[in-house]
């Protein structure tokens, strides 16, 4: 899945008209409200605080004010390629009217312009393994476990233990590597599912 790993900024500026673009990567329909909520507090002498956001199957846009169809639909046009995103565009009214087609393009541009600086990832679920081995095995683990494999932590105490981070669809060659290149050398326990965000 494609989505971002941060939050953004940007500004542009349209016929003196301000557009402040944010991006915040979501995990619910609440996380999106919240956000949504204290922008419109922070940003409360602003003309507008249009946005548009996508979770799962669930997708919501809103002009607030503008036209209808040229604010919140411009913004979820740039979330198609991406899920478990919100952007709104804040809208500080320079004088001059943009028309239809003008505020389009402004919205559009700037939730894609908050969109790339808050940067495309591919998120992938893994799981995190521990292993155990002696001092003497370590050079040869490391060896073998790094080309394909983070290594989250390593702990020298009685022996050596390593945490590694495994996708998903590692876990079949993971599984050949324990059992044969490294049989009998390792101890091997499962630690947890994780979540890991993948530049694109």
């Amino acid at each position: 899945m494609k989505t971002i790993n941060s939050i953004s900024y940007v500004e542009i500026i349209e016929k003196k008209s301000t557009f402040i673009g944010q991006a915040f990567p979501i995990n619910s329909k609440e996380e999106a409200d919240e956000y949504i909520s204290n922008i419109k507090k922070k940003y409360k002498d602003a003309t507008h605080n249009c946005y548009a956001y996508k979770f799962g199957n669930t997708e919501k846009c809103s002009d607030d004010g503008e036209p209808s169809g040229t604010a919140g639909k411009p913004i979820l046009d740039i979330l198609k390629n991406v899920d478990n995103v919100l952007v709104i565009v804040t809208r500080y009214f320079g004088g001059t009217l943009l028309g239809t087609g003008g505020l389009v393009r402004a919205y559009g541009s700037c939730a894609k312009l908050a969109l790339d600086e808050a940067g495309i990832v591919t998120k992938k679920e893994a799981q995190i393994f521990q292993l155990i081995c002696e001092y003497n095995f370590l050079g040869k683990a490391e060896y073998l476990l790094k080309p394909s494999y983070t290594l989250q932590e390593i702990n020298y105490l009685d022996k050596v233990y390593i945490q590694v981070i495994v996708l998903l669809d590692q876990i079949h060659e993971f599984n050949k590597l324990i059992n044969e290149d490294m049989y009998g050398s390792v101890k091997v326990s499962y630690l947890k599912n994780i979540d890991v965000f993948i530049n694109s």
